[in-house]
């Protein structure tokens, strides 16, 4: 009876690791992005506040990969310096 207890412990733990290796792969993290990154960012540190007369400001992130801005707006301006957006807005 005890063998057979311990044969039972034993197959429901390797079942237990196996369902936990199973459910836990990169695959279904819907967070990922095609270039094998995970989407998640913070925001570190934020200047952006602009009057009519314009001015410039930064954006500071932290993130798992390079990072990227684009504006479709004429009067404002981006660039990016590693983890920082520099964003100067026109009058």
């Amino acid at each position: 009876m005890t063998d057979m207890k311990a044969s039972i412990s034993k197959y429901f733990m390797a079942l237990t690791l196996l369902v936990l290796t199973c459910a836990c792969n990169d695959y279904e993290n819907p967070y990922k992005g095609s270039n094998g990154y995970s989407s998640a960012i913070s925001l570190t540190k934020s200047d952006v506040f602009f009057s009519a007369a314009g001015g410039k400001g930064s954006i500071e992130v932290n993130a798992p990969a390079p990072i990227s801005a684009s504006t479709t707006a004429p009067w404002c301006h981006l660039g990016v310096e590693g983890m920082k957006v520099n964003v100067t807005v026109d009058e």
